[in-house]
């Protein structure tokens, strides 16, 4: 089986400038697009600097949990800080949504965290990552399995949203009820 680094260019992420400038930075927690709010910093100029493209997984490097994601438009560009990997598969061998459904799954976060390293967040080394051995049936077949992860994702956001819109409606009903009550 192959190892990820042979399937894909990884690259760690950089420390965003102090300074304020045009480049934007994705950190862990917003990698949850419930709580994104990207910090705007000066582009960097460090080599490994590689701004998110379509193609890309990311993955957390820190935490307990493993959950890849493959960015939506608004990560697109943005640079990857210090706690996210960036992965770029080689998409002749290895299907994106396929990667980010592999790289989610419990055994292969246990897997990875074994490795870890560090106190309270646990950091996955590179090295961890890059010697993970990644099945790779054919094409095809990992577009249908990447295509049917990445719709059940799109559910569970969906329903995230719903939930949340529900609940605000609720407040918002429950409030206006108490407002026409007379005293």
């Amino acid at each position: 089986m192959p190892r990820l680094a042979e399937l894909a260019l990884i690259v760690t992420g950089v420390a965003p400038p102090s300074d304020g400038g045009g480049g934007r930075f994705i950190q862990m927690k917003d990698l949850d697009p419930e709580r994104r709010q990207l910090v705007r910093r000066s582009v960097p100029t460090a080599g490994r600097a590689t701004p998110v493209e379509r193609g890309d997984v990311l993955l957390p490097s820190r935490g307990d949990r493993t959950l890849a994601i493959r960015p939506d438009s608004e990560l697109l560009g943005a640079f990857p800080s210090l706690d996210i990997y960036l992965v770029r598969p080689d998409e002749g061998r290895l299907d994106p949504d396929y990667l980010a459904a592999f790289l989610s799954l419990p055994q292969v976060g246990a897997a990875l965290r074994t490795s870890t390293a560090g106190a309270s967040l646990p950091r996955i080394p590179k090295e961890a990552l890059s010697d993970l051995e990644v099945p790779t049936p054919p094409l095809q077949r990992q577009r249908a399995i990447g295509g049917l992860a990445a719709c059940a994702r799109t559910q569970a956001l969906l329903a995230t949203r719903l939930r949340n819109a529900e609940a605000r409606l609720a407040a918002a009903h429950l409030a206006s009820a108490f407002q026409n009550i007379e005293a």
